[in-house]
């Protein structure tokens, strides 16, 4: 993730060769965006890896990682 910060998201060359460049995404303003949701995700998992492991944490880390991964994860049934 911190990668594609650091690069902004930007289009990137084929490795194939098949093609000359690779969108990372459909418009200026989408890459903006997804810069923006990375960052935020990015913030969010620093912040849940500073709580993992920590005793009476496991919801707000639980809480954190579905702030990044969704509804869907597989949370763990207390």
């Amino acid at each position: 993730m911190q990668r594609l910060i650091d690069h902004e998201v930007r289009s990137m060359n084929d490795p194939t060769g098949l093609v000359s460049r690779i969108n990372a995404v459909s418009s200026e303003k989408n890459r903006r965006t997804t810069l923006r949701l990375l960052k935020e995700a990015e913030k969010s998992l620093d912040e849940a890896y500073d709580l993992d492991g920590k005793p009476g944490k496991e919801f707000d880390y639980w809480f954190l990682m579905r702030d990044v991964f969704g509804t869907s994860f597989p949370y763990p049934t207390w």
